[in-house]
Order: C-alpha cells, then sequence, then structure tokens
C-alpha cells in the first residue's frame, strides 16, 4: 500500500474507508477537478498511516484527509502536514528520495516511485494488518510516465489534456487551474 506525496496539493486525500480512525464527516468540499472532469468527494476525517522506509525507520502520521472512492490514491501533502505539525518538523527534497522529519526527531526516508517520478510513502494500516511492500519503490531508473500516460498511444487524454500535464510534471507539479490561466494568457505563456 502507498501514499504518494505531493508538495503542492491543498489536500490530503484517500480512496480507502478502512484509513480513517474516526467518522466520515460531510465535507464542505463537494468535489475535485481533474485533468479530464471532476470527482466527488464522499467526506473528510482523521487517518492514521504507519510509514516505513527502507532503513526500517517508521513513523505514524495522523491526519485529516478528505475521502475520495474514484480517486483510487491516496494522497499525502506536506503543506497540510506542515501546518499541523509540531514545531522542528520538515520535508526534504532530494534528487532520488525525500525526507520526512517529525518535531520528535523520527525520520523517514521516501524513495521516488519508478512508475511516476513521485515520493512514496509505505504504509501498513493498524486496521487492515497488511505488510509493507517497499520494494516496489525502491529509487527509480526511469521516468516512463512521460512515455506512458502522456504519450501518442494513449486515447484516455485529448493532446491538449497531455500538454497541459507535461506541463504540470515539468514546472513540479503546479495547480492545473493555475497553469490553465498561465497559458491563456500571452505574457505568462510558459511555451
Amino acid at each position: 500500500q502507498s501514499v504518494v506525496i505531493d508538495s503542492g496539493s491543498s489536500f490530503c486525500l484517500t480512496h480507502c474507508k478502512e484509513d480513517f480512525i474516526g467518522p466520515i464527516k460531510r465535507s464542505r468540499i463537494k468535489s475535485l477537478k481533474t485533468v479530464k472532469d471532476s470527482i466527488s468527494v464522499e467526506g473528510e476525517g482523521l487517518v492514521q498511516w504507519i510509514a516505513r522506509d527502507m532503513n526500517g525507520n517508521k513513523i505514524c502520521i495522523k491526519i485529516h484527509v478528505l475521502y475520495v472512492p474514484q480517486g483510487h490514491i491516496r494522497l499525502f501533502s506536506t503543506q497540510i502536514w506542515l501546518d499541523t505539525a509540531l514545531a522542528g518538523s520538515c520535508y526534504i527534497m532530494h534528487k532520488h528520495v525525500s525526507t520526512i522529519r517529525t518535531g520528535e526527531g523520527a525520520e523517514l526516508i521516501a524513495p521516488y516511485h519508478p512508475s511516476n517520478n513521485l515520493p512514496t510513502l509505505f504504509i501498513n494500516n493498524e486496521q487492515t494488518g497488511g505488510d509493507i511492500n517497499i520494494t516496489e519503490g525502491i529509487i527509480p531508473n526511469s521516468s516512463d510516465v512521460f512515455s506512458s500516460v502522456a504519450g501518442e498511444t494513449n486515447q484516455n487524454l485529448t493532446a491538449s489534456q497531455k500538454e497541459l500535464l507535461i506541463w504540470h510534471w515539468k514546472l513540479a507539479h503546479i495547480g492545473f487551474q493555475w497553469l490553465q490561466t498561465l497559458m491563456a494568457s500571452p505574457s505568462g505563456n510558459p511555451k
């Protein structure tokens, strides 16, 4: 089980109801916009993710997230976490890994996943009792995501959606709405 770390995300989210350690309450956010359309938010609440790294270090992350069953992803926003974490907590990006350091001094090294080049936490939730498989996310040797999702053979996205996604990647996962505004502006066009 994995959680994608997104330092530019405004929300944490999960598609797994079993991640929640308390009630799922109604959310003020009703939907999230994606590249292609929007998906509904079914609620929000507190989750607990127990993450372990390649060195056996373990941290427990309790954080408020959106419940998005159609999202098919767990997303950890470092911005949201740092807003609520103890003083001294930090998130550091390196070339092939990212480091999460808690205010208590615990440290976790998150590798970049080979299929999407995003930093990834590997979790074992007490509720699911599953084992952590950290071998699937060992430091990547390629970025196949550019040749698959944005490739000519992908029929699920239009050419303009693929171009938007490529610019999103190139500009450190900038928000789609802001990027579309930037691209529409003659003076701000990133091309």
